[in-house]
């Protein structure tokens, strides 16, 4: 729920937020959210790797915190990152690779549950999650009537932060052996 919030909560209203209260061209907005995807690619590609050497929970709190501390900035110091290309470059690439994380979804609850409810529990979890996203709009638009651009952002990087910590209350799942249903004995 807390990555889902982070990841729909920035690539809904960044985009805006770019061009109305950054005062970006569309194109630039546009240039900015590829770079962010491109970074989010790069993400997808590496974090299955990275939560195979270290574990899921390490990497999911990485790949988290990349994602708050490029928010941040952008959140509370996008005036410089505007005047600085390099900075907002890095900001939104470093918020994509971030996001990567998401990838990572799958195995994750795949081994949280046991063989005979894992299909079930795992499109309850993750669907769960999604619906609770509709709320994610009001929240923001709620958070950017209080204080503009800076609210507006702060909600996503609470939720990266929250991704970052809850994530240690789940069972380290890393290199576990799924049992298959071939396997699996009446009992188990």
């Amino acid at each position: 729920m807390f990555k889902l919030g982070t990841y729909w909560t920035c690539y809904t209203w960044l985009p805006g937020f770019l061009v109305h209260q950054m005062h970006q061209s569309v194109g630039k907005s546009i240039t900015w959210m590829l770079t962010a995807q491109g970074g989010q690619a790069l993400g997808m590609l590496s974090f299955g790797f990275v939560s195979d050497r270290i574990g899921r929970r390490p990497a999911f709190c990485i790949y988290s915190l990349l994602t708050a501390a490029a928010i941040a900035p952008l959140a509370y110091a996008w005036e410089t990152l505007s005047a600085h290309p390099i900075a907002f470059w890095s900001a939104m690439f470093a918020l994509g690779v971030g996001s990567g994380c998401t990838a990572g979804f799958g195995a994750l609850l795949a081994e949280l549950f046991p063989t005979e409810v894992r299909s079930t529990a795992m499109g309850a979890t993750y669907n769960l999650a999604r619906a609770v996203q509709l709320g994610a709009p009001v929240l923001v638009g709620y958070a950017v009537s209080l204080s503009g651009i800076a609210g507006g952002l702060t909600v996503p990087l609470v939720l990266a932060i929250c991704t970052a910590s809850w994530v240690w209350v789940l069972p380290e799942t890393r290199g576990i052996r799924l049992q298959s249903m071939a396997e699996a004995q009446p009992g188990d």
